[in-house]
């Protein structure tokens, strides 16, 4: 049973890790800082309850609670800078215009709480080759974050009978339906498909 408590312990302090760095994405990293600040010291008030009295750990744990709201507030990183992203805004009319118009456009959705998402962008959509596909010319990449509950992306997911993500879908001349990629990406799959949208080689596969 020991044994058993140490490695529940240590998975519950690794979630409220990955927890924690969720709530920095959306504010910032004061604010997850002051709100594990604020966890420690209400771990410590229960810890110290017997020496201290319920009293006094009550106004410990209420306090660090109001520091941590206070934080996640006050601490709040401003938006980033559209400028600062080649990936535009997921938006469905934009999206069947431009693939009436010859392009390629290449959806993406996304959330900071999603693992998956975050192994398929840093090993395959970050890659020199991808990213330089996605920015290459006749090709849109459009990104819909679903960190928080967006009733647009849920239905955009459900009318591709997709409940969850990731999800990533290309559309072009050759694909006005979209081509759905797997959950796990690869390199091979996401070229291949970019290819088959567009219905000619716009990307090289070396």
């Amino acid at each position: 049973m020991l044994a058993l408590r140490l490695v529940l312990a240590m998975a519950l302090a690794g979630t409220a890790v990955w927890l924690l760095t969720v709530l920095a994405a959306q504010t910032s990293w004061q604010a997850a800082g002051a709100v594990a600040a604020a966890l420690a010291v209400l771990t410590g008030a229960v810890a110290l309850k017997p020496r201290i009295g319920a009293p006094a750990a009550a106004a410990v744990a209420l306090l660090a609670l109001l520091g941590a709201g206070t934080a996640a507030v006050v601490f709040t990183a401003p938006p980033p800078s559209a400028a600062a992203t080649a990936w535009a805004p997921l938006d469905e009319a934009a999206l069947r215009r431009l693939v009436a118009e010859g392009k390629v456009v290449f959806v993406d959705v996304t959330a900071d709480w999603c693992a998956n998402c975050k192994v398929n962008d840093a090993l395959v959509l970050a890659r020199p080759e991808v990213a330089a596909a996605l920015a290459g010319p006749g090709v849109v990449a459009m990104r819909a974050d679903w960190t928080r509950p967006d009733a647009r992306i849920s239905d955009y997911l459900a009318r591709n009978d997709r409940f969850g993500i990731p999800f990533n879908a290309v559309y072009g001349p050759s694909a006005p339906r979209g081509i759905l990629l797997s959950e796990v990406l690869t390199r091979e799959a996401v070229l291949d498909a970019l290819r088959r949208a567009r219905g000619a080689d716009l990307v090289s596969s070396q």
